[in-house]
């Protein structure tokens, strides 16, 4: 394992009891005084209206899978098409002590679980940023992983069965050192960047309870999100490095974490990435694999409308499980905010190997 593995909490229920309860209060007090001070700035013209603008993305993937299971001689490969959109509703308003109000919701066009993925209020000022709703967390937000520029390796990439978004039977390969969770209702701060620095924090009274308003439950579910990264630029060298922290209780077992570790440097036309992430097994948790940790690399090229990168991952469980993935990934503007993409996809994950050709078009508007 990993020398900066995060260990797990030992001793009583009642220690980690109170150590939560610290973090919250610190979290919840400097959330609160940050909010009391921006309302205390005043408010908006009455003549002024928050309006709201339409926008989103549709992805149209088509591709070909060669897979195998030696544990399974029924899984095999084909083609399949596939589809990813999404509209966003996004408005803000600006008032006249400074302090700006905006307001986004995200609706699925390809549902298969909630059909609003994320909505959120963030209200900002020259203390930073306060973001109330469903909202990814701050070391998700603000991880630097791979520059894959085909079809990704989260999302739509599961051709191949053996990369994706899921944290069980894929060991959080598809995650490039993005840390699970996302779309809890939360509380988060975000400080001003200064000299290229910024930290972020939240507070996720309830884990358990994605996009919906449920009764407070003694917060035995909550959680918190740390994170902090850094953006500098010298000529045409630019580097960009980030840590996060992810946390959660359980009832009855020790708390779940995840740590993940991102850089990037480009020179030019190049840039190159690496990234690190791990998690550490609750008790009475129902992962597959339970801990594990993966790490990436990958080198990505841009000359005008083209960009080219090519990625490797591999993550390796506590049981034993082993898995790795190479993607191949070739994008090219075809008009404004219209791009054609195509991925070469190669991995295999315990009993299971595959190749895939996937390729498709982006339509941002």
């Amino acid at each position: 394992m990993h020398s900066f593995r995060i260990g797990r909490w030992h001793g009583c229920m009642e220690t980690q009891r109170d150590t939560r309860n610290m973090k919250r209060k610190a979290l919840m007090t400097t959330t609160a005084l940050a909010f009391a001070g921006a309302m205390a700035a005043g408010s908006a013209s009455a003549a002024d209206m928050l309006s709201v603008g339409v926008g989103g993305y549709m992805e149209q993937w088509v591709g070909f899978v060669d897979r195998s299971d030696s544990a399974n001689d029924a899984v095999e490969g084909g083609i399949d098409q596939w589809s990813d959109s999404e509209i966003f509703f996004r408005g803000k308003l600006e008032a006249d002590n400074g302090l700006t109000f905006s307001v986004k919701v995200e609706l699925e066009g390809n549902t298969a679980g909630d059909q609003i993925d994320e909505s959120q209020l963030t209200i900002g000022g020259s203390f930073g940023q306060i973001v109330l709703g469903t909202e990814d967390h701050p070391a998700a937000l603000m991880h630097y992983g791979n520059q894959d520029v085909g079809v990704g390796y989260c999302g739509d990439s599961g051709w191949t069965g053996v990369t994706g978004c899921s944290r069980n039977g894929e060991m959080g390969l598809g995650t490039n050192g993005w840390i699970v969770g996302g779309d809890e209702q939360k509380i988060a701060y975000y400080t001003p960047r200064i000299s290229g620095v910024q930290f972020g924090a939240a507070y996720i009274p309830d884990h358990t309870a994605e996009d919906s308003n449920g009764t407070p439950n003694g917060n035995n579910n909550d959680g918190f999100s740390v994170a902090v990264n850094l953006k500098h630029d010298l000529g045409d060298t630019n580097v960009a490095a980030s840590a996060g922290h992810y946390q959660v209780s359980n009832d009855g077992g020790d708390d779940q974490t995840w740590t993940n570790f991102g850089l990037r440097v480009g020179f030019g036309a190049f840039g190159f990435n690496v990234a690190y992430a791990e998690h550490e097994d609750g008790d009475g948790d129902d992962m597959d694999t339970g801990d594990y940790n993966l790490t990436s690399a990958g080198a990505k090229y841009s000359d005008g409308p083209m960009a080219v990168s090519l990625t490797h991952m591999m993550g390796e469980a506590d049981n034993g499980e082993e898995g790795n993935v190479t993607m191949l990934s070739l994008a090219y503007t075809l008009a404004p905010g219209v791009a054609s993409k195509t991925s070469v996809i190669a991995g295999e994950q315990g009993t299971v190997d595959g190749t895939a050709f996937v390729t498709g078009i982006a339509v941002g508007f």
